[in-house]
């Protein structure tokens, strides 16, 4: 009877092991998912924070290469404004000197 006892107390101890072994077992596989999730959520906030600085340095680059399209237009237009302003003078000059002659 003593064996009995001893053999399924035996059997009921092998069976917590395993259950201690399999449960060690998907606590160390659970930390090094949760280690490698860890790590690639640090990599996108990474990549994200790239993105950003990529994006703003275009958006700032954008910016500035319009406001030198604005001062180009500016500059056209006050050369332009200019010319009519000489072409006119120019008829009126040429008018004065025809009457004169």
């Amino acid at each position: 009877m003593a064996t009995k006892k001893a053999f399924e107390q035996d059997k009921k101890m092998s069976k917590v092991q395993k259950e201690c072994g399999r449960l060690e077992y998907d606590k160390s596989r659970l930390n090094s998912e949760k280690l490698e999730a860890i790590s690639e959520k640090e990599n996108a906030k990474g990549y994200m924070n790239n993105l950003f600085r990529d994006f703003n340095w275009l958006k700032k680059k954008t910016d500035d290469e319009q406001a030198g399209i604005m001062k180009l237009e500016r500059d056209r237009n006050m050369l332009k404004t200019s010319l009519v302003k000489m072409e006119k003078n120019n008829e009126e000059n040429v008018a004065a000197m025809n009457r004169q002659k």
